[in-house]
């Protein structure tokens, strides 16, 4: 079970007091059967697990393309959560990044899963040729089984989102489960309640070299990222990270508790 999702997600949903929820890319309902959101929207080409068991009020499944959702759903439909687990590659994750920006509400959070590879072969963006190839060319681990992480090409979508999004903010968090970017709207700080708190991550300013790199995008890979740019992540400790929206979102109150419930 993706229980640091799980512990993420009830965090956002505490800290902004959220009631609709939104997951694209659900596979099992590993995260998705987990949650309790009044509404709660999931959205998978194939569900690998039996729907009904899982049906109740205020629960939508929707076994379609995320494009065709998005294509259906009204404008009027918002979450305040939102999870974004579909295919990885960095094309498909920013059309679903950039159709959730029109149902977003007003504090969303939207979390993006598999943002920073754990090595050249879990950067690949076909999962069978990312397999093979690792078993054909690295040694396997002590237990003589190769490593399956695969995170695909999705880690790419940062560079457009740091260029093109200017109204947001995003930290990608490394550490106590898998690696995840949370992206938060920048009008969260009230600068006349109290001052914006220091960044718990180094935020990427250069746009001169953005635009050279959206320029050149099919030369960029995960060598390059890793050895050039690697501060494009804009990597936070989760803890750290969780104070940081915590002290921009309620300045004056104590931190949401950090339940997996």
């Amino acid at each position: 079970m993706g229980q640091h999702s799980i512990r993420r997600i009830n965090f956002f949903k505490q800290l902004i007091g959220a009631k609709s929820y939104l997951e694209i890319g659900v596979n099992k309902g590993a995260t998705f059967n987990h949650l309790d959101f009044e509404t709660k929207v999931a959205v998978d080409p194939k569900f690998n697990f039996e729907t009904a068991q899982f049906a109740s009020d205020g629960v939508e499944f929707h076994e379609i393309s995320s494009d065709k959702y998005f294509e259906e759903s009204l404008i009027s439909t918002k979450f305040d959560v939102i999870f974004l687990d579909g295919l990885h590659t960095w094309d498909q994750t920013y059309r679903d990044f950039v159709n959730c920006l029109l149902h977003c509400g007003d504090q969303a959070i939207i979390l993006i899963d598999d943002t920073f590879p754990s090595d050249s072969y879990s950067a690949m963006r076909n999962i069978y040729f990312a397999g093979q190839a690792r078993r054909r060319e690295s040694p396997p681990m002590p237990n003589g089984e190769h490593s399956e992480a695969w995170h695909g090409d999705t880690y790419k979508l940062l560079f457009l989102l740091r260029l093109f999004h200017t109204k947001y903010e995003y930290a990608t968090i490394l550490d106590k489960g898998n690696c995840q970017t949370v992206v938060w709207p920048c009008n969260y700080c009230n600068s006349a309640i109290a001052p914006s708190p220091q960044k718990p991550f180094r935020r990427f300013t250069n746009e001169r070299f953005l635009h050279y790199v959206i320029e050149h995008f099919h030369e960029v890979d995960y060598y390059w990222t890793m050895n050039a740019c690697k501060d494009i992540f804009q990597i936070a400790l989760e803890d750290d990270l969780f104070e940081y929206l915590a002290n921009l979102c309620h300045p004056s109150q104590t931190m949401p508790s950090l339940s997996t419930s």
